[in-house]
């Protein structure tokens, strides 16, 4: 009996504990400490697929993360439910979680034959310790034994309650027909009864996995007993993009497409700790390696970049290894990116560019910042990368994509996510999920 009720006290304590970092934490994928890199969440199955499980499912995702200290940390992590817009649910945690809401990451390795040391940590969830009782918008949340945040990222757990039948096609009208990509659809309720159905749903649909370019507050143009319809000319249309660019490091022995040299050498303090906020255990390395790409330009008038992308994902991979999770090395990789292109000014002097796509957390960041060298007329930034597989993209401070362009033949991936809350609920709940693509666009 003493036992049970020393267990409860302890629980309780740390649910006290827990409750001012859930409060603090900024609700969208982000990294809070600078020796932190690579945190990727994917699911278990591939790690190019969305962080998307169904409720009541075997299905799982796997967090990833290293930290270049090289001090074995001991990590937790929690779960914060969400709504529609990822501001935090009224609910509770134990109305959401099963189990244990605060448990350590146990699964960590050493970096092994690496010139950059650090500690790879790896969390796969739903797991013994906790499962999820609801559906919506998740966060699961890093942190260590001081209560300081390391890591946010978002992720979905739906329930499979009605049916979504989509079609993407170019813009309606004349002005979007070449640069737009136009969405229309129909959710079959299933038997789903709703009392006031313009209250009760709410729609958000994402394009590719970038949670910063979503429509949302979509009203329904047409409702029947068992269907409610969205088809709109022109307020569920994106602008298509360009494809993303890419460049490979899974092999430094030689370089590959869209790369100019790979070296080794000791790091320019004086160059690289202006652009980058890495921790000072790097600078300690006698030698690291380093990459600079082929120099990009600007693509808005060169018309659409056929090629295969990832829609702006990123694949761990080092070709020399099985275990490339903690056997791959870390890359200084230069990005130069030319401001004008022939007679025409593409960027103006007061727009900002940034390293865009999972690469940068989908954010606009610093870290991630471009800067102007006056001398070569281009952009110049750099980033300490994990060998492997990457996209990425230019995007300006303002969002307009005058570096890109935007092409109706750009293959984008979008997600239409169906969100309800029924007038004497606490919280929204996804009850389906439709991926529909432009690849077939013509």
């Amino acid at each position: 009996m003493m036992r049970i009720l020393f267990t409860y006290f302890i629980v309780i304590l740390n649910y006290c504990n827990s409750q001012p970092i859930l409060d603090d934490v900024l609700l969208k994928d982000y990294n809070y400490k600078n020796c932190v890199k690579t945190s990727i969440l994917a699911n278990t199955q591939n790690q190019l697929l969305d962080p998307i499980i169904k409720l009541n499912s075997e299905e799982t995702l796997k967090l990833s993360f290293d930290d270049l200290s090289n001090e074995l940390e001991y990590y937790l992590y929690t779960f914060i439910h969400c709504d529609s817009n990822w501001n935090k649910s009224e609910i509770i945690q134990s109305e959401y979680l099963e189990g244990f809401f605060e448990n350590y990451i146990e699964d960590y390795n050493f970096s092994f034959n690496t010139i950059q040391n650090y500690i790879h940590y790896e969390l796969i969830f739903p797991n013994e310790n906790i499962n999820f009782l609801k559906s919506g918008n998740y966060i699961i949340l890093i942190y260590d034994e001081n209560m300081n945040p390391i890591i946010t990222k978002r992720f979905i757990v739906y329930e499979d309650i009605v049916s979504i039948e989509s079609n993407l096609k170019r813009g309606t009208f004349a002005q979007d027909f070449d640069t737009k990509h136009e969405i229309d659809f129909k959710i079959h309720l299933n038997n789903l009864v709703l009392q006031n159905p313009y209250e009760e749903i709410k729609i958000v649909i994402q394009q590719n996995d970038n949670w910063n370019n979503v429509k949302k507050n979509i009203r329904p143009s047409f409702i029947d007993r068992n269907i409610i319809e969205y088809d709109y000319d022109e307020e569920i249309s994106f602008e298509a993009g360009n494809e993303f660019r890419y460049f490979e490091i899974s092999n430094l022995d030689f370089f590959s497409e869209n790369v100019d040299s790979i070296y080794t050498g000791p790091i320019n303090q004086n160059k690289y700790t202006k652009d980058l906020k890495l921790c000072d255990n790097i600078f300690n390395q006698k030698n690291i390696f380093f990459a600079s790409l082929t120099k990009d330009y600007p693509r808005q008038k060169n018309g659409h970049f056929s090629n295969y992308d990832l829609n702006g994902k990123m694949k761990i991979k080092n070709t020399r290894s099985n275990y490339p999770e903690y056997e791959s090395e870390y890359v200084m990789v230069d990005f130069f990116l030319e401001k004008n292109l022939n007679e025409n000014t593409i960027i103006s002097s007061e727009q900002e560019i940034y390293i865009f796509g999972a690469i940068s957390n989908w954010n606009l960041d610093e870290e991630y910042k471009m800067h102007y060298d006056p001398k070569s007329k281009s952009y110049h930034s750099s980033l300490f990368l994990k060998q492997g597989y990457y996209d990425y993209q230019y995007i300006v401070n303002n969002n307009e994509n005058n570096v890109e362009g935007n092409y109706f033949e750009t293959k984008n991936e979008y997600t239409i996510y169906v969100y309800h809350k029924p007038i004497w609920s606490r919280y929204e709940k996804i009850i389906g999920i439709n991926k529909i693509t432009s690849n077939y666009l013509d």
